[in-house]
């Protein structure tokens, strides 16, 4: 089989690419060029997904950090909803709570916590 005008240009042509040095080390250079693009971009993609990691955390939990109500107080409202609505439903003939009557207690500064659940659930029997 006889080889064409093009096919045997090309194989001329590969061959001395095949015995230079210079093809060689042209070749070698892209070669690392297109590894260390890589190598940056994998590291410029980790720190960028690090940053926004970061970043959430930062908004998830300095908000709590820098002003947040102290004592519950933010939750007042809806546990006065809470305790106002049980009471009217437990002792549903009893009257109504007002609502401003009830009051937080903050556990922290509470002694004896127990005793007050238990005395509370005394009334109600």
């Amino acid at each position: 089989m006889m080889k064409t005008m093009h096919e045997k240009l090309f194989d001329d042509r590969i061959a001395a690419r095949l015995k230079s040095g210079e093809w060689d080390l042209g070749i070698a250079g892209a070669v690392n060029r297109r590894r260390r693009s890589r190598k940056i971009g994998f590291a410029a993609a980790g720190t960028i997904s690090s940053l926004a990691l970061a970043a959430m955390l930062a908004i998830a939990v300095l908000p709590g950090l820098w002003g947040g109500a102290g004592a519950g107080e933010e939750l007042t409202y809806f546990v006065n909803a809470q305790v106002a609505g049980t009471w009217n439903t437990v002792f549903a003939g009893a009257g109504q709570a007002v609502e401003s009557d009830v009051s937080v207690v903050d556990p922290g500064y509470e002694d004896d916590i127990d005793t007050f659940i238990d005395e509370t659930l005394a009334m109600r029997l």
